[in-house]
């Protein structure tokens, strides 16, 4: 990707003219001022934004100040490869700052506060990333759904709450998404879906942090980091988004913005 995302809302829609209008004369409307405050959310019912584009999204009341904020509910896919994104755009001049200034004598302070700063965003961006696919893959399966697990001697069930909570990501990969969804993105798509996988092994190795076998040292994970493919995996974590959700799910933003 080479800007930023196209941001949505939760269970945003484009309503049809007819209705918008059937809506705002409905009387159902409540005005927000210009501080997004109204008085009091009726009891019982969820509150939707609407925009001046006919967009409407579901949102949430939030108690501040002694005053009822209404606040649009974002899409939490989306934050969280929004967020990647944002560490993404940084590394590569990060990377280039430190092997460039890797040649002098002495290490700076300036020096080391760059190498801080190029650790901190690779692994911001891999956590995120990684968190963003986690997330999708959940919501692919149906409140509903049960998985069955069948061998020799017995058939085992389980629920949607059983699966997120306790199979691992490769088996819902391998085996419950496409049971559930009827698609299977790394049979269709195995060279993106590697860019994942390995993904998935720096996450890991982030996330449950060891010493090096032969050595008190984290060397591993630096190089790692230094060496990972950042723009091959981010294609490939949209990809796999889309192929699962819609085409237009992650899409870049058409703003005149560049970043």
């Amino acid at each position: 990707m080479k800007k930023h995302i196209l941001k949505k809302f939760l269970h945003q829609i484009t309503l049809p003219e007819e209705i918008a209008n059937t809506v705002n004369k409905s009387g159902l409307n409540i005005l927000i001022n210009g501080k997004l405050t109204v008085q009091k959310i009726p009891k019982g019912m969820t509150p939707y934004l609407t925009t001046e584009d006919n967009k409407i999204f579901k949102a949430f009341s939030f108690q501040y100040k002694n005053q009822t904020k209404i606040i649009p509910e974002p899409d939490p896919i989306l934050v969280y490869f929004h967020a990647a994104y944002l560490n993404y755009i940084q590394i590569e001049e990060k990377k280039q700052e430190i092997l460039d200034k890797l040649s002098e004598h002495k290490l700076s302070e300036v020096m080391i506060n760059e190498l801080y700063g190029f650790f901190s965003v690779t692994s911001s961006f891999v956590i995120l990333l990684f968190t963003a696919i986690e997330a999708l893959t959940n919501r692919c399966i149906k409140k509903d759904f049960i998985y069955k697990k069948i061998n020799n001697r017995r058939t085992e069930l389980y629920t949607k709450t059983q699966i997120e909570k306790y199979f691992p990501f490769d088996e819902k990969i391998d085996e419950v998404l496409p049971d559930a969804t009827g698609k299977n993105f790394k049979k269709h798509f195995p060279m993106k879906y590697s860019h994942i996988n390995n993904l998935k092994d720096f996450r890991d190795m982030i996330a449950h942090t060891k010493e090096a076998d032969d050595d008190s040292t984290y060397d591993y994970l630096y190089k790692k980091a230094l060496t990972f493919l950042y723009t091959d995996t981010l294609d490939a974590a949209k990809d796999f988004c889309n192929y699962y959700v819609a085409d237009d799910f992650i899409v870049e933003c058409p703003c005149s913005q560049q970043w």
